[in-house]
């Protein structure tokens, strides 16, 4: 197994990318299919994604085995990906606005978690696809 392999991480993409496991037909994916369509991501609220155990325990299958359908799945879609393009229509763009915070405060300074609490973000939906350095 790749020691690189990720499986908490390919799950948050394939349930993003979810709408395009309708690519997918092959039989032995198709629960676990099922199952990931079942989870959504929203940005505006907190999300729970089931674990490489969670899932194979709804699947009622082993570990290893999970583990396995998880990626030959995701390196299945890379692979159509690559055979069939995604078509772009509609683009999205996060702008993240930082408070400026006093990082001389040594009790600041001390917290490792601080960070999330001086930031926020606003999202928009382009009109067109920008070109780069647009």
């Amino acid at each position: 197994m790749d020691v690189s392999f990720k499986s908490d991480k390919v799950i948050q993409y394939l349930v993003e990318l979810k709408d395009e496991l309708v690519r997918v037909n092959e039989k032995r994916f198709q629960k676990l299919i099922e199952v990931l369509n079942t989870y959504e991501i929203n940005d505006d609220e907190d999300y729970k994604l089931p674990s490489g155990k969670e899932l194979a325990k709804i699947l009622n299958i082993s570990n290893s085995t999970i583990i396995q359908l998880l990626k030959k799945l995701y390196q299945y879609l890379l692979f159509d990906f690559m055979q069939n393009s995604l078509e772009v229509n509609n683009c999205k763009q996060r702008v993240m606005i930082y408070i400026p915070f006093d990082e001389e405060n040594p009790a600041i300074r001390k917290k490792t978690n601080h960070y999330h609490k001086f930031f926020t973000y606003i999202q928009l939906r382009l009109t067109h696809i920008p070109r780069i350095g647009e």
